[in-house]
């Protein structure tokens, strides 16, 4: 049932958060399909067997024939989708692992090779059966150990490049892992939020959560909220952990007109933090909030309640990692 409820979680977020229009667990290939485009995708298939023992030195591919490959995808959750009003399909197609452990298949590279395998054997059956102009293939899981996030990602930006390099006649392919907090900020927190306002029972995640909501205690029946800083102890998550300390500074006003000019470069955010993306990123007035969250390919990068210094309003960073949290504590305790 875990399995079941967590695939449930996926379709939810692609149905009400994506906007697929069609959505489907356990997508495969019929063996009655022909195989478009057979000759290219087998020359892909071989190119991409090469880059993995030449480039990326996992075991992705063992021995094994391109149909057989492509005609035994599964893709746990597939969604479709005409984004602004075009008349071009595109194609979510995301595969998932919920392990309590973190993400394992067995050592480090057996579970790198086994994700880059679930994800290119999408894409090469999404090239084969589906006639779209885009499709993001994503690998979703709440927990992964840090060392083995970063070399998946390392990995797919290697095959974003390869399928990047095809003739314009294939679909718009890109590779993607949702994990850790990026898995609670753009899929779980997401769902929730419209979780009051869906009513089909066929929606597992959606309808257990609904039975949470019926079970939860008044209000008058729960223990006070404690006030002032969010706890700061090593057990506390890593991004409530920076909330809290953040809105601490801006209240005491230790958060100078001079700390957030730099917090809100990109240069001084990965010099002092290792972030990707500026710390802060002042709020537009004339532009909804949940649209500036987003990044320039349209994937959250920022938490969703700005915070105010000095009568203006910030969105924060929400791409935190466990390993950040030294340098974050350091920086924060110069200020005093």
């Amino acid at each position: 049932m875990k399995i079941e409820i967590a695939e449930s979680l996926v379709l939810s977020w692609l149905r009400h958060v994506q906007g697929c229009i069609v959505t489907q667990l356990s997508w495969k290939p019929s063996p009655s399909w022909p195989l478009s485009n057979e000759h290219a995708l087998r020359q892909e298939f071989e190119r991409i067997r090469t880059l993995a023992i030449n480039t990326i030195g996992v075991p992705i591919f063992r021995q094994g024939e391109f149909a057989q490959f492509v005609r035994q995808a599964e893709i746990d959750v597939l969604g479709v989708r005409f984004p602004h009003g075009s008349a071009t399909a595109q194609v979510i197609a995301v595969d998932s692992a919920f392990h309590e452990g973190g993400l394992n298949y067995g050592s480090a590279d057996e579970t790198v090779g086994r994700v880059l395998k679930k994800l290119l054997r999408a894409a090469l059956a999404i090239e084969g059966y589906l006639k779209v102009g885009e499709a993001q293939v994503v690998f979703a899981t709440p927990k992964v150990a840090e060392p083995i996030r970063t070399a998946i990602e390392r990995h797919l930006a290697d095959l974003d490049a390869v399928f990047a390099e095809r003739a314009p006649t294939g679909p718009r392919l890109g590779f993607r892992l949702i994990a850790n907090g990026d898995f609670s900020d753009e899929i779980v927190q997401p769902v929730l939020d419209r979780a009051d306002r869906v009513a089909d029972t066929s929606e597992l995640f959606m309808r257990a959560r609904q039975l949470m909501a019926l079970c939860e205690r008044p209000v008058r029946d729960r223990r006070p909220m404690r006030t002032g800083a969010v706890p700061t102890e090593r057990g506390e998550g890593v991004g409530a952990h920076v909330r809290a300390i953040m809105a601490d500074l801006a209240e005491s006003g230790r958060l100078t007109p001079v700390i957030v000019a730099q917090l809100s470069t990109a240069q001084y955010s990965k010099s002092q933090f290792n972030l990707a993306h500026p710390f802060l990123k002042p709020v537009a007035s004339h532009v909804d909030v949940s649209k500036q969250r987003h990044d320039r390919n349209g994937y959250s990068r920022y938490w969703k309640h700005p915070i105010n210094i000095g009568g203006d309003q910030y969105l924060m960073c929400s791409q935190w990692f466990d390993w950040q949290r030294t340098a974050f504590d350091q920086w924060s305790r110069d200020l005093d």
